[in-house]
């Protein structure tokens, strides 16, 4: 529960970066790492905990919200529908 709530925005919010051209996944990782102590950084523990989550719960949130900042960036549709979970 802890971990759709807290970090699935962040995980939101990592894919957007990378869809819009804003940074790598490699330079947010090491970013949040580096910068905030995280572990492991957002794309990467997205990979481990699966995109497919990430994706409905953000769906699940904004339909709840309906604040389009929870609404899962296309480049996150497009991984779950080409199997990339």
């Amino acid at each position: 529960f802890i971990v759709n709530r807290l970090l699935v925005p962040v995980f939101i919010e990592a894919a957007r970066m990378v869809e819009e051209g804003v940074a790598t996944v490699e330079d947010i990782d090491k970013a949040m790492k580096l910068g905030a102590g995280f572990p492991m950084g957002p794309c990467e523990l997205m990979d481990f905990t699966g995109v497919e989550i990430t994706y409905h719960v953000g769906n699940i949130f904004y339909e709840y919200t309906k604040n389009p900042y929870f609404n899962p960036p296309y480049l996150l549709r497009k991984m779950v529908n080409a199997g990339y979970l």
